[in-house]
């Protein structure tokens, strides 16, 4: 009996002894018109786009997460900027230098209106840097997922990260002008953590995201629990078949308040753009199925805002301040 009760002992410590998984966070942070989300792991953190209005709420917020994270000893392990806009790399130098960063991921072009900062940390060589071009990405549905891409591993767990789609060479059959666009060159970024998922489409715009879906058809490649909504919300940055192949249960806007830049002296601003639109939020709304719960203020048009009610599962850096996500390897999400 005792031999049976000890073997009964064993199995069950081995059975029940599983490790515990520390959950991911994303932290979409309040920079005003622009994007600056933070992923925080347990082994490491890094950094998708880092504009704004300023930079100081970035480098701010970055200061007291690694005040709390000390054993990150200062380092993210790589900043992704989506594509070569102010309101995506604004605060570029100011992170770069007052951080360490292992490694720079960008979408390879050094015109736009954040240009300066892009051909900054071209020139960091203690940096290395990648370029990733939309040929290469689109070989597979798989994307692309490597080491050099991926420089996050926690070893009881390896977040996936990979991109989805990025700048082609050739025109793949858009307008001169659609190909010609900044926010068409953005690359798309999916997170994996276990079964948890983000979907990053930076200011991607309509054309591009038909080749988007299209060439994801047919795959999971696009379905994810959490979605940061394109183009901080604007008519041109989601469409109802990217929704249908995402199927998000919460989404996440990154825009300033409403009434950035209504008085008038700053045409890059929330107000003079007009985001988010009233039929995206509405959009978004049907797509995670939430009941309503608060009023916020959406655009009609440039400088045209009214009151809406807005879903529990639909988020706003201009209405809420900073959003933290929280996701579980199985899947499970919590939104503060």
């Amino acid at each position: 009996m005792i031999k049976i009760a000890a073997l009964i002992l064993l199995w069950a410590t081995t059975a029940f002894a599983q490790p515990v998984v520390p959950p991911m966070k994303a932290h979409f942070i309040d920079v005003g018109q622009g994007d600056a989300t933070l992923l925080e792991f347990d082994c490491g953190a890094v950094l998708i786009d880092a504009g704004g209005d300023k930079s100081e709420p970035l480098v701010a917020y970055l200061k007291e997460f690694f005040e709390r994270r000390e054993d990150l000893n200062n380092t993210l392990n790589a900043i992704f900027i989506t594509h070569t806009h102010v309101d995506h790399n604004r605060a570029l130098k100011d992170v770069a230098v007052t951080y360490d960063v292992t490694r720079y991921i960008h979408n390879g072009i050094y015109t736009g209106s954040g240009r300066h900062a892009a051909t900054w940390i071209r020139d960091q060589t203690i940096i290395d840097q990648h370029s990733v071009n939309g040929s290469d990405v689109f070989r597979t549905q798989k994307g692309a997922l490597d080491p050099m891409l991926d420089p996050v591993d926690c070893g009881f767990i390896d977040p996936k990260i990979r991109v989805l789609f990025a700048p082609f060479e050739e025109n793949p059959g858009w307008s001169d002008s659609e190909f010609e666009n900044g926010n068409n060159q953005s690359l798309v970024i999916r997170i994996d953590y276990g079964e948890f998922s983000i979907l990053f489409t930076g200011d991607l715009e309509d054309v591009a995201i038909e080749t988007l879906v299209d060439h994801y058809k047919g795959t999971d490649m696009l379905d994810v629990d959490l979605y940061q909504v394109g183009h901080h919300g604007s008519d041109n940055g989601t469409t109802i078949p990217l929704l249908k192949a995402m199927t998000p249960d919460v989404a996440v806007i990154s825009m300033g308040e409403w009434n950035d830049g209504l008085d008038g002296y700053s045409m890059f601003s929330t107000y003079a753009y007009g985001h988010p639109r009233k039929r995206i939020v509405e959009l978004l709304q049907m797509a995670v199925t939430s009941k309503p719960s608060r009023k916020v203020r959406v655009a009609l048009q440039p400088r045209n805002f009214e009151n809406h009610e807005i879903s529990e599962a639909v988020y706003g850096t201009g209405w809420d301040g900073n959003v933290i996500v929280t996701g579980w390897a199985n899947g499970r999400l919590h939104v503060e």
